[in-house]
């Protein structure tokens, strides 16, 4: 007589053969989950940080080219971004407000106002020159995370630089 297993007459699977293709299917399942945050963290932060370029650049262009005879900036926030006319002031019907993704925040506004070096939440345009009345850094970053972190540059000049 042989040692070893015995053949089932009635072919099924084994209660471990079924757990350990379980096992397998739950292992696969997290790491294609995983794989999708991260991607999807990914997306968030060069759609927010594009957006944001677009927001400053937006604000300069409209106070350069003098529209309705006003100056124009962008308020920053942790979970938002405003673009404004002569003043910022929370629910201004001509504010366009741009909400970060909810996996995403602003994790260091580290603007200074060019005369003050005072620490602002506020960048204004300068008619004719374009330039900013703040300069600094902006990093956003993922909620679950520090790294990546998406950078956006503000010159005093007016000039824009993200990475």
């Amino acid at each position: 007589m042989k040692k070893g297993f015995k053949k089932s007459k009635n072919g099924g699977f084994t209660l471990v053969e079924l757990l350990l293709s379980l096992c397998v299917i739950i292992l696969l399942s997290y790491a294609v989950v995983n794989g999708f945050k991260s991607f999807r963290g990914n997306q968030g932060l060069d759609k927010t940080s594009n957006r944001i370029v677009t927001l400053l650049q937006k604000a300069r262009y409209q106070t350069l080219s003098s529209k309705g005879n006003l100056r124009y900036g962008v308020h920053f926030a942790s979970d938002q971004a405003a673009l404004f006319a002569t003043a910022y002031a929370t629910g201004t019907a001509g504010n366009e407000v741009y909400l970060f993704d909810p996996f995403l925040k602003l994790s260091l506004i580290g603007i200074k106002a060019t005369t003050t070096q005072a620490s602002t939440t506020d960048v204004m345009f300068t008619k004719f020159t374009g330039e900013s009345s703040a300069t600094g850094t902006l990093k956003f970053s993922l909620v679950s995370s520090t790294t990546p972190t998406y950078t956006v540059i503000l010159y005093v000049t007016g000039l824009i630089e993200s990475n």
